[in-house]
């Protein structure tokens, strides 16, 4: 299996700005992005698999 180029949605659900990280399998993981309350990226790509995000 190769690295595939895929997309991710992040959604911030939570009522303050908080700071994301998206953990990629077989790829490099993302930097630190800030969200607002209720904020939204669209188009934040990754060459690997998506693991999971965490906040930083």
């Amino acid at each position: 299996m190769y690295p595939a180029l895929g997309y991710v949605k992040l959604t911030n659900d939570c009522g303050r700005c908080i700071w994301v990280k998206v953990v990629v399998k077989a790829g490099p993981d993302s930097p630190c992005y800030p969200m607002r309350a209720g904020g939204v990226i669209h188009d934040y790509s990754v060459l690997g698999w998506y693991d999971h995000t965490v906040t930083c």
